[in-house]
């Protein structure tokens, strides 16, 4: 059996969306974005992936977020694309100025059908980087736990902060926390993917205040 892709194209940032067909593994699904209304910035974008059959939303993906005041700025951008008959999601996190309770981060999203049990987008791999703003509740859970985001720690007190720190970021975000070169290895897949939308979205930022390491912001 043979399962064909329509009409499919990659999202942009800002770009035209019209309602796309997708045939993962037998199931067929299309596309549709969504603005929903934002009280701290511009509307918000999102993508809503739809089951044909079903005629009911069994995804949805933020496309753009933008959040401001005087003094700072949080943007979360993000895309997909089809691959090997999965669906891969991306997202990133970046902020400009004092934004201290905001984050700084990838993430990528691998659903597939391979479900014995008929669940349409099962979830297959959820991996992300993120920084936590330095006034999170992550942050001050863990004080000091961020110097060993990059370094392994060699007591225990160290040990205990990161442990503690990779719990709550795990337990606010889902997925699975990567460190060192996995995460190296993702920041530069999803920045690439997302490059022309991150170079838009900060085309005006002339200086960053920022703690965040392994060049998430730019």
């Amino acid at each position: 059996m043979k399962y064909i892709i329509l009409s499919l194209s990659i999202i942009f940032f800002h770009s035209k969306i019209n309602a796309q067909e997708i045939i993962l593994t037998g199931y067929t699904y299309y596309t549709k974005k969504e603005i929903e209304k934002n009280e701290n910035g511009p509307a918000i974008e999102k993508l809503i992936i739809v089951s044909a059959k079903h005629n009911t939303p069994v995804k949805s993906h933020i496309l753009f977020k933008k959040e401001e005041d005087h003094s700072s700025e949080q943007i979360e951008i993000g895309g997909y694309k089809i691959e090997e008959e999965k669906l891969i999601l991306y997202t990133c996190w970046i902020k400009a100025g004092d934004a201290l309770d905001a984050p700084c981060g990838v993430r990528k999203t691998i659903y597939n059908n391979y479900s014995k049990e008929g669940i349409p987008l099962r979830e297959e791999e959820n991996t992300f980087y993120i920084i936590a703003g330095p006034q999170s509740e992550e942050s001050r859970q863990s004080e000091g736990a961020q110097e060993f985001l990059e370094k392994i720690p060699t007591d225990s007190i160290g040990k205990q902060k990161l442990k503690i720190y990779i719990h709550m970021i795990e337990k606010k975000y889902g997925g699975n926390f990567v460190r060192n070169k996995e995460a190296e290895k993702l920041i530069k897949e999803v920045k690439t993917f997302l490059k022309k939308e991150i170079d838009k979205a900060t085309s005006h930022w002339n200086t960053i205040e920022s703690y965040q390491s392994m060049g998430i912001c730019k």
